[in-house]
């Protein structure tokens, strides 16, 4: 079955059930982003500010053909 098969039968739910639906899917996806983010012993990079050191300078630069 596709979403497009589930479309119409969706659009009749009431709303209380589109409500549930909505949370059903958000718990789904939670759920595998869960599975992809990294274990506590592996080490992971948080990207901050901090270590971009010239992005000051890219944001000042003009694009070609820019005014």
């Amino acid at each position: 079955m596709t979403v497009k098969d589930l479309l119409p039968v969706l659009r009749t739910l009431p709303r209380a059930e589109k409500l549930q639906l909505i949370q059903f899917l958000a718990d789904e996806l939670e759920k595998e982003e869960n599975k992809k983010l990294p274990q506590a012993e592996e080490p992971s990079y948080t990207w901050s500010p901090s270590d971009a050191f010239g992005a000051g300078n890219t944001l000042f630069e003009v694009p070609p053909g820019g005014k």
